[in-house]
């Protein structure tokens, strides 16, 4: 039985699905073909927006030894030397990534760029930069495992990531798909998704946060409505007021298996707070296992609840109207 039986959904969605029914299977490939580059750096530079920006929040919770900065947007850093500069971008045409690559060719850095082809790859060519290009799926949100681990597959050695965690994140992902897929009785995607009932609100955990912003951007982009997220330690100091006057909003509690004491202090008390408030709330728990295995179960589940939810409720995930309005005029 499909999770999806109760709705009818047109091709473009159900295409989606098919994606991300195929999440542990396009992980794999996507590292099993992936061609490994050894480079050598003292500082690596991330630039990418949207799902494509979302890969290098997850990576740049794993790289460990080396300075990474994260660049979203058309401006790069200034006074940047000895780095090693990737570009992603999934559809290939991002206008912000493409203008600060074209910045970036003038520096004296190692740049690698990464695309399902489009202007960005054509830019590489004619420039002579190494290009990796990778199959786009659906989506370039639902695309999110080719260009994860075609990136991981390429240059994990370079970024000190063992191929154990890797291939250990693989696994759970296809744990996770039978748990969601064949378990409609009892599933997290559709749990989360019935909690919802307007705007989620994810408290996170400080080492989840890739998996809270990844969590709004799929709800603000499948479901067209408000989501956001919070360190759960930092929105003691400001975001908690706000809930003195918030309505019809649902706030989730995302917890690490692993949390320290302080963290875990934190969470019940935003807990004793919801319940003087008489404040519905859900608590999600990572699994056990390294960082990547714990981003992207939850991603897989979060992911899926976001399209149950739209469907659920009349709304197609595959309308990007307001984007493309956007896209129109930059």
């Amino acid at each position: 039985m499909d999770i999806f039986d109760k709705k009818p959904i047109n091709e473009k969605t159900r295409f989606m699905i098919d994606v991300y029914e195929n999440w542990p299977k396009y992980a794999q490939e996507s590292y099993d073909n992936a061609k490994p580059i050894k480079v050598k750096f003292k500082k690596i530079i991330f630039c990418g927006m949207g799902g494509s920006g979302l890969v290098f929040d997850i990576l740049s919770s794993l790289i460990l030894d080396k300075q990474v900065i994260i660049n979203k947007g058309y401006v790069l850093p200034k006074n940047i030397s000895n780095s090693l500069m990737i570009f992603n971008s999934a559809s290939g045409d991002t206008i912000e990534t493409i203008t600060a690559l074209k910045t970036a060719l003038k520096s004296n850095n190692k740049i690698i760029a990464f695309s399902s082809g489009g202007k960005l790859e054509n830019f590489c060519k004619k420039n002579k930069i190494t290009h990796i290009k990778y199959d786009l799926k659906s989506s370039p949100r639902a695309s999110l495992p080719v260009s994860l681990y075609t990136i991981l597959g390429t240059l994990s050695d370079s970024f000190g990531i063992k191929k154990s965690v890797i291939t250990k994140s693989i696994k759970s992902l296809y744990d996770t798909k039978k748990k969601i897929f064949n378990n409609v009785d009892s599933n997290p995607a559709i749990d989360l998704a019935e909690f919802i009932k307007n705007g989620p609100i994810c408290y996170h955990s400080p080492q989840l946060f890739p998996v809270a912003l990844r969590f709004s951007q799929d709800f603000q982009e499948n479901c067209k409505k408000f989501a956001t997220q919070g360190d759960v330690i930092e929105s003691c100091h400001n975001f908690i007021n706000s809930w003195e006057t918030l309505t019809n909003f649902s706030p989730i509690l995302l917890r690490g298996y692993d949390d320290d004491k302080n963290t875990i202090k934190r969470f019940n008390v935003w807990i004793e707070y919801f319940k003087t408030r008489g404040i519905s709330y859900k608590e999600l728990y990572s699994i056990k296992g390294d960082l990547l295995t714990q981003f992207m179960t939850l991603m897989y589940e979060m992911g899926l609840s976001t399209i149950y939810h739209a469907v659920q409720n009349d709304i197609d995930p595959t309308l990007l109207e307001a984007i493309d309005f956007v896209k129109a005029r930059v």
